[in-house]
């Protein structure tokens, strides 16, 4: 059987941020597996693919499987009846021991997140994936069936992909891959079994196919040629874009795929992200060959660009409105910034970055106040806050308007702010968004009092409630704070005084680097991993 191929960064490439240790060595995500070589040979040679999925892989794995693994159930179960103490001195005996410690001493289940996390699924599941292809080839229950000859599988973490003709190999193989993951506590997902055959394409790659052709045919239009004799041929985009157009094509296409919104949200955003990019800078180089050559009955239109940008404005909050989740929060906050860092060198004139800016604002505004009454929306609109930061001054929320987005209480009269509850993500937002400014000051003094009375009643668990812990690191660091808000903070954990200024001396930063905070460079940071 096929390895698993999930290494994360690809090894031919240079990373300014790198998200991890480890690297990609063939596909760095599932679907550039659909458009491989090594896909299509397996169809050259197959009818059909079944798609199989591990059940709550990472919730369901034994941590003490590891050494069922490595070493054998047999040889891991003897040396614990015999009270072997060498047997807890092995490799595997060491990681299965750190597993439990990062998950509060339990053995089911392991840290979701974690690269360690991977790795240890990685050496379980190569197990499994050795002894399939081995009990195949020997035979089971009369029956035998060879990898490359009889069926090709693969598997993408936790994802399997199994290549055949003959139903009676499909099911030896999932009848024999089904008793080596029960052996270490696993089992396959029986709703999520799929089978395609020829042509061997899933819907969610033929939507993204369409996908690809609708931004396409918006955003990557023939250029027109403006020539003049003096300056040669300058080739310039002439074209309009129509939001309503883009969005009816977009849902066509998820209604003729019978896909979902969800399964194609991070790809159409990342998309768009980088066809808008490209476009924006076709625009830039020619407004400034016009300039240079003197030319000043430019046939670009400065109201047609930000026309089309407010166009691709409303496409991109409408997509993102569809299924608003944290990673698609990301992408929308990161195409935000890449527009206004990108209409700000542009060469056109105040109010035409106004209009664009305030078609932004505008978006920002009504996707906030429609989840603001939603608890499970509070961490998918946070970074949409952060994403106002880059308008500017003029477009900056009050203090009424944060507590409607956050969910805290605005007393008009007193102008008394008060939290129900804090989290980490919402501290740190809410820092970066007000700092030290005077106008916020109702605002930051109720957020404090939130602070302390977090930390007050969980004082016991300021040492191994990672949250909690992390939220004290980022609050020593940071320079929005006064010496005495820190000592009331400090103090309500349970610490001395002077515990989180000392802190704070012993590192720039923890998690966030407050003094040179760059949403743009952050968000390229997070996307990387």
């Amino acid at each position: 059987m096929a390895q698993g191929f999930h290494f994360l960064e690809e090894s031919h490439k240079e990373y300014d941020h790198l998200g991890s240790f480890f690297r990609y060595h063939r596909y760095s995500n599932v679907y550039r597996f659909y458009e491989s070589k090594l896909y299509h040979n397996a169809e050259k040679k197959f009818d059909k693919l079944l798609k199989l999925d591990i059940s709550r892989c990472f919730d369901s794995i034994y941590s003490h499987s590891i050494s069922w693994a490595i070493l054998s159930k047999e040889v891991e179960k003897d040396a614990i009846t015999r009270d072997d103490t060498t047997a807890s001195r092995t490799f595997a005996s060491k990681i299965d021991k750190l597993m439990q410690n990062m998950n509060d001493g339990e053995t089911n289940g392991i840290i979701i997140g974690p690269e360690i996390s991977r790795i240890f699924a990685e050496l379980i599941l190569q197990k499994v994936d050795g002894e399939v292809e081995k009990q195949l080839r020997m035979g089971v229950s009369g029956q035998s069936a060879f990898h490359r000859k009889d069926y090709e599988a693969f598997r993408y973490v936790d994802d399997y992909f199994l290549f055949y003709n003959s139903e009676a190999t499909s099911k030896l193989f999932c009848d024999t891959l089904e008793a080596q993951l029960r052996d270490f506590k696993l089992s396959l997902s029986r709703e999520k079994q799929h089978t395609i055959e020829k042509p061997i394409i899933t819907n969610e790659t033929i939507a993204k196919n369409k996908i690809k052709e609708i931004l396409s045919s918006h955003l990557n239009p023939e250029q027109k040629d403006y020539a003049q004799e003096s300056a040669g041929d300058i080739r310039y985009p002439d074209h309009k874009i129509s939001a309503n157009k883009l969005i009816v094509e977009f849902k066509a296409a998820i209604k003729s795929t019978s896909t979902t919104y969800a399964s194609l949200l991070n790809f159409t955003l990342s998309n768009l992200e980088w066809r808008t990019a490209s476009w924006l800078r076709s625009h830039k180089r020619a407004m400034k060959e016009f300039q240079d050559n003197g030319i000043t009955d430019m046939p670009l239109s400065e109201v047609d660009l930000s026309r089309n940008l407010q166009n691709l404005i409303e496409f991109s909050f409408f997509v993102f409105a569809t299924t608003p989740k944290v990673n698609f929060s990301v992408r929308l906050t990161r195409l935000i910034c890449m527009i206004v860092d990108e209409i700000h060198e542009i060469i056109v004139g105040f109010d035409t970055k106004e209009r664009v800016l305030k078609s932004i604002a505008d978006n920002l505004h009504w996707c906030l106040r429609k989840y603001s009454g939603s608890e499970t929306r509070r961490i998918e609109t946070l970074y949409l806050i952060l994403a106002n930061m880059k308008l500017g001054r003029y477009y900056r929320y009050n203090q009424e308007q944060l507590c409607l987005f956050l969910g805290a209480e605005f007393d008009r009269a007193s102008g008394q702010i008060n939290f129900s509850d804090i989290d980490m993500f919402t501290a740190d937002v809410c820092l970066l968004y007000i700092r030290n400014q005077a106008r916020y000051s109702n605002f930051k003094k109720g957020l404090i009092d939130a602070l302390a009375e977090r930390f007050r009643n969980r004082q016991h668990d300021l040492q191994k409630d990672a949250e909690l812990l992390i939220t004290f690191l980022d609050l020593a660091t940071c320079p929005h704070l006064k010496p005495v808000e820190k000592q009331t903070l400090s103090k309500a954990a349970g610490k001395s005084p002077s515990f989180m200024r000392d802190l704070g001396q012993c590192h720039t930063h923890w998690f966030i680097d407050w003094s040179g905070f760059d949403l743009t460079l952050e968000l390229d940071k997070k996307r990387s991993r």
